[in-house]
């Protein structure tokens, strides 16, 4: 019990600084956004106490940080990282030991890329079958997430969405709660925890089970590198539909289809026939190296006994 409570302390103290940080960089944003627009409306000719004017005051300021979303969601991703790292220092550790950040084959970064487009098609087919009103309540809140230049929020959606998710998610409160429940259990908070931060329910159901997904990879490979790899995949869709124009041709359909089956199959078959546990790194290598030395200063005191003997 004493190891569950220690677990979840850790677990939510590392999602406090997660969430600490997103709301610091967007409080700051707020009074960046809000001066420039309080100044403008107090020099001008303006009555703010009239409804009306208080209204276009509000939009404007509200319009701004909408279109800060994407550049809140860097900085507070690299201010989160930067912070545990710190963290990690201070208490000399490694962070990369600590996350499991150990290196993958080129096979392994393959599939779980391939598996992660793949299944970002499998999604959409999902969502064609959806009723309209689930569909259109999502896409409002998708169109009013991604604002700002198309770099920006490629940059966001497509990188720093996958390093700073699955650092906090699966490298921090995953690894935390496993260390005071059974891997099943510490699998499923985290996946709903992660889908649970995405707002729109559509978002919750879906991020939840590739949530379980990137548990799996994780635990199959060793390394949240694969995990990174695999959510990158799945989010360089999104980035690609953004890059396409907004009428595309009946038979597009067919081809996603198609290509989310394939690609879904041929990333998890891939990813299946590569070894369970695929770990290379110093670490790894050094403690292998001691178990060597170990069992050979075993031998050599047991051969020592015998002759004695």
């Amino acid at each position: 019990m004493k190891k569950f409570f220690i677990g979840l302390l850790k677990a939510l103290g590392y999602f406090g600084i997660y969430l600490g940080a997103q709301i610091l960089v967007t409080f700051v944003y707020v009074i960046a956004i809000t001066i420039p627009v309080a100044v403008k409306y107090s020099l001008g000719d303006y009555n703010l106490m009239d409804p009306m004017v208080m209204g276009v005051y509000l939009d404007e300021v509200l319009q701004g940080l909408m279109e800060a979303v994407m550049p809140i969601t860097i900085l507070s991703g690299l201010l989160t990282i930067g912070i545990v790292w710190l963290i990690f220092v201070c208490r000399k550790k490694k962070i990369t030991k600590e996350l499991s950040l150990r290196k993958i084959s080129v096979g392994t970064m393959v599939s779980v890329v391939v598996m992660g487009f793949g299944f970002n098609l499998l999604t959409g087919v999902v969502f064609s079958v959806l009723p309209e009103s689930w569909i259109a309540s999502y896409e409002e809140t998708a169109n009013a997430t991604f604002v700002g230049e198309f770099w920006i929020v490629a940059l966001t959606t497509g990188i720093m969405a996958p390093l700073v998710e699955e650092f906090v998610f699966r490298g921090l409160i995953y690894t935390r709660l496993k260390k005071g429940m059974p891997m099943v259990a510490a699998a499923v908070i985290t996946a709903v925890w992660f889908g649970v931060m995405h707002g729109h329910p559509l978002w919750i159901a879906y991020a939840a089970v590739l949530g379980l997904v990137m548990v799996w990879i994780f635990e199959r490979t060793g390394s949240l590198f694969a995990s990174m790899l695999f959510h990158f995949g799945y989010n360089s869709v999104a980035v690609i539909e953004m890059a396409l124009p907004e009428t595309t041709p009946d038979w597009a359909g067919i081809v996603m289809v198609a290509a989310g089956v394939i690609l879904s199959a041929a990333g998890v078959y891939c990813f299946l026939k590569l070894p369970k546990t695929e770990v290379v790194g110093e670490t790894v290598v050094q403690e292998a190296a001691e178990a060597v030395i170990v069992t050979e200063n075993t031998a050599d005191e047991e051969t020592e006994e015998s002759t004695e003997n």
